[in-house]
């Protein structure tokens, strides 16, 4: 979903700005057999379509030097499986679910809002 950034935090959905997948994750420990030491793994879950939302130069420019500006805010149907425990993928890149925010718009589909965080660990993936 794109926002269009008004003042007050109001947006408007648009069909067409669903045009990027995200894939979402499981993630299990699963021991290595040379070391015997835990790795996590990432099993395939969901796919989903999603927006990414848009804020404002005032919002990223705030963000500069923290640890605010490797998060991501994107916009999903609502799934009830998708889980803030869950990993996500987009592109090459893998995000942890920081907050799941429901739209509270009185709306006939209901969308998520997911703020993402870049997860820095190593990790398989497992094929499903």
């Amino acid at each position: 979903m794109v926002y269009y950034y008004d003042g007050k935090n109001q947006a408007e959905k648009k069909p067409y700005s669903f045009n990027k997948k995200a894939i979402f994750y499981s993630v299990e420990s699963i021991t290595n057999p040379n070391t015997g030491a835990p790795v996590p793994t990432l099993v395939p879950e969901i796919t989903l379509h999603y927006a990414i939302v848009k804020r404002s130069i005032e919002d990223k420019m705030s963000e500069l030097g923290t640890n605010k500006q490797d998060i991501k805010i994107i916009t999903v149907k609502h799934r009830e499986k998708i889980q803030e425990t869950m990993k996500v993928k987009i592109g090459e890149i893998v995000y942890s679910i920081t907050s799941i925010m429901p739209d509270d718009s009185n709306t006939n589909i209901p969308y998520d809002n997911l703020i993402l965080e870049k997860w820095d660990k190593r990790y398989r993936t497992a094929r499903k």
